[in-house]
């Protein structure tokens, strides 16, 4: 009876011992620190824009996938464009085209360690466009330069906001006289006079065809962006003849315009 209850005792100890105390859990993942952005933040189409971010929670061990998605402006769901792996340290990092304006989105997976997460960043898409237009055209057929003065050989245009730079102008003038004169100008003057002490033929703004120059294509470079046209084609009572006139006169310029796609 001893030997069987030395057995017995022995066998709680065992099955005590094998059983041993309950397994720990496994560490539950933690939240990491993440930052994600498209850089530059505005640029043309077809350029690169580096998708960059870091995932991490310390040093090493967030090693990981990211994946990264895009959504154009005024749509509703984003397209998934790939994934990157992040490393030890979080880092990750792809470069893409840029097409249109939107929102990208990076979701970092997470591992055993570390949790998901996900991060947004914008991009705008800038595309730019110069055309060349028609500020202003005046023509004129036979007019009387010599009739009392203002005539018809002087016009002004109304009121006109330009863009800064440079105006292209084509200029013809045909009169009876061979050493007819014109001036030209854009100019907020009132009284469309030239600034005191301004270089002759031409000063801002301001072109003079004197002794029959013309016709001619150049720049006229205003110093100012808002006033008007000035045309001034004169002939002289000193030579003989009639004082008749034909011009005409057109201002272009190129507007650059910018717009977000």
């Amino acid at each position: 009876m001893r030997v069987k209850h030395l057995i017995t005792v022995a066998g709680v100890l065992i099955a005590t011992v094998l059983a041993g105390s309950p397994a720990q859990a496994a560490p539950k993942p933690k939240a990491v620190t993440m930052t994600f952005s498209a850089s530059p933040a505005g640029v043309a189409p077809g350029a690169q824009v580096v998708l960059s971010g870091k995932a991490a929670r310390g040093a090493k061990g967030n090693a990981g996938i990211v994946d990264l998605y895009f959504r154009k402006d005024n749509v509703r769901n984003y397209s998934r464009i790939g994934s990157v792996r992040a490393t030890a340290a979080g880092k990750f990092s792809r470069t893409v085209k840029a097409t249109f304006s939107g929102t990208y989105k990076a979701v970092y997976r997470g591992n055993s360690k570390r949790k998901p997460a996900t991060r947004f960043d914008g991009l705008a898409v800038y595309k730019t466009t110069t055309t060349t237009e028609t500020v202003w055209s005046h023509e004129s057929g036979e007019v009387d330069c010599l009739a009392p003065k203002p005539n018809a050989c002087q016009v002004v245009s109304d009121d006109i906001t330009i863009a800064d730079g440079p105006l292209m102008v084509h200029f013809t003038k045909g009169c009876d006289q061979p050493k007819s004169g014109a001036a030209v100008a854009f100019t907020d003057s009132p009284t469309n006079t030239r600034p005191d002490g301004a270089a002759y033929p031409a000063s801002p703004g301001w072109r003079l065809f004197p002794y029959g120059v013309g016709p001619a294509d150049f720049d006229l470079a205003p110093d100012v962006t808002h006033g008007h046209f000035f045309i001034n084609v004169n002939s002289s009572a000193y030579y003989p003849g009639p004082g008749m006139c034909r011009f005409s006169f057109t201002a272009t310029q190129e507007i650059t315009t910018t717009t977000r796609i």
